[in-house]
């Protein structure tokens, strides 16, 4: 049997999501941006509600299942990095989940495929299936360890859970009892390391071929087609013989049914989709967003909504930031300013008293507005890369927030600056200009300087006090000599 390649339809892109599952009414979010579960009512799926979080004591994240009133996270623990656990969380209140336990199933490697079905764990990790009783949420059971080759993805259907080798095929095992699971039947002529099952098949991909097996005598599965082109995928899924893939910026659409193959280009279009749930004719994706399509027409999957996913606090996190940001930068540049302008208004009194001439500082508010505009420009431009960063790097996430903090960061810079002048200006000392009395005075001492040098002491023309004519500077008043 040829598979028909139906459509290609863009998934266009905008915290981070690394796995999401539907469960009645409600999305569960796996988030990498603050660790934590993220619930959204999707009961309108024209309007989606945020509903309950929940941050995790973990450092990272990967894979999340549900059943009942439970979903089970695989994470990397923030108490100690070596260890990688399953979180069980409560979620009969979506609106306020609460963890309820935890399994520890590693201390070097994530999860590579995580299932739950009839309160019983399936984990695949370092190549082992991990098989947990979860029936008591609050003290998971280690039933097996089940290695009898090399595993790299689960599905489990009833009592019967099927299992991919890699190069050598796949596997299906008796689960009835999974404290001690058994080989049914196998099929070696296949390759395949990811994996998904549907009614009478199972699907496998692997080295950019899909291969449909034919799985209803589980004793005796046997090849049923495959389909080729495409490289590195994403991440595909089953649903009604169709396979729906995320390939790059698109979401694809593989139809298992014909035997009339139809081809179509692809387009990259921008953003990529890391994670996808399909059930009931609804098509569910992730990164930044959850997008929902109507996918009951395969040759025409509609967008019904996009919803961005903000995680609670997030908005007022960034504004303290951007603040804080703005205030520490700000007193730093008036205090620079404060300092320069000290230092100036130190070498224009040396100037003054060497030349005896009066001298103006007009040119010290000029010099204030001219350095709070350049200030409020570059750190306008400062406070958007600190909140696209803490925005996960996302700039159409972080620029609203940017902008409404643009118009505060210039208020505050151009402020500050000119502050720093009033202040400057208050307690500067007055330059007196020279009399005639004092000008003649200066000569004359001068004119002493001179003479006394070849004597061998000097008297310093600020303040007449006698010192060695060896002296660069005045030891009182510290005037060059």
């Amino acid at each position: 049997m040829i598979p028909l390649f139906i459509s290609v339809r863009n998934v266009e892109s905008k915290a981070r999501a690394s796995d999401l599952c539907v469960m009645g009414n409600y999305a569960y979010f796996l988030m990498t941006q603050d660790v934590g579960l993220f619930i959204m009512d999707i009961s309108d799926e024209n309007n989606p509600q945020s509903a309950g979080y929940l941050k995790l004591a973990a450092y990272s994240c990967n894979l999340i299942v549900a059943e009942g009133d439970y979903v089970y996270v695989s994470v990397q623990s923030e108490i100690s990095s070596a260890e990688f656990e399953i979180y069980i969380i409560d979620v009969s209140d979506p609106n306020d989940p609460v963890q309820v336990g935890f399994y520890s199933y590693s201390t070097t490697h994530f999860a590579n495929d995580l299932v739950i079905s009839g309160g019983v764990l399936y984990i695949v990790v370092n190549y082992v299936l991990k098989i947990i009783n979860v029936a008591n949420p609050g003290s998971p059971v280690l039933l097996n360890n089940y290695s009898p080759w090399t595993i790299y993805g689960v599905r489990v259907v009833g009592t019967i859970a099927y299992v991919t080798i890699g190069d050598t095929g796949i596997h299906a095992i008796d689960v009835s009892n999974p404290s001690s699971p058994s080989d049914l039947g196998e099929l070696t002529s296949v390759e395949g390391y990811d994996l998904e099952v549907e009614g009478t098949y199972a699907y496998l991909y692997s080295s950019n071929i899909f291969t449909r097996v034919n799985i209803a005598n589980p004793a005796n599965m046997t090849y049923s087609g495959n389909y080729s082109g495409y490289g590195y995928i994403d991440e595909f899924t089953v649903y009604n013989n169709q396979l729906f893939i995320i390939y790059g910026s698109s979401l694809n659409i593989v139809d298992f049914h014909t035997s009339s193959p139809i081809d179509r280009s692809l387009s990259n279009i921008g953003g990529r989709y890391h994670s996808m749930f399909v059930d009931n004719d609804r098509a569910y994706f992730s990164l930044y967003d959850l997008i929902i399509f109507d996918v009951s027409t395969p040759q025409a999957p509609n967008r019904i909504s996009t919803t961005k996913i903000v995680l609670p606090g997030t908005l007022i996190r960034n504004i303290i930031l951007g603040v804080l940001a703005i205030v520490v930068v700000s007193t730093s540049v008036g205090l620079i300013v404060w300092r320069r302008d000290q230092i100036k208004d130190r070498m224009e009194r040396n100037r003054a008293r060497r030349a005896a001439s009066p001298q103006s500082y007009s040119g010290g508010m000029h010099k204030a507005v001219k350095i709070s505009l350049i200030a409020s420009i570059i750190f306008f431009v400062v406070s958007i890369a600190i909140i696209i960063g803490v925005q996960s790097w996302d700039f159409w996430t972080g620029f609203p927030i940017c902008l409404s903090l643009g118009p505060i960061s210039i208020a505050v810079l151009c402020l500050v600056p000119l502050i720093t002048w009033i202040v400057v200006q208050a307690r500067r000392r007055p330059i007196v200009a020279p009399t005639d009395t004092s000008t003649k005075r200066l000569t004359e001492v001068t004119q002493e300087r001179q003479q006394e040098k070849q004597e061998g002491t000097v008297f310093c023309p600020s303040c007449g006090k006698e010192i060695d004519a060896g002296y660069k500077h005045c030891p009182e008043c510290g005037y060059q000599m």
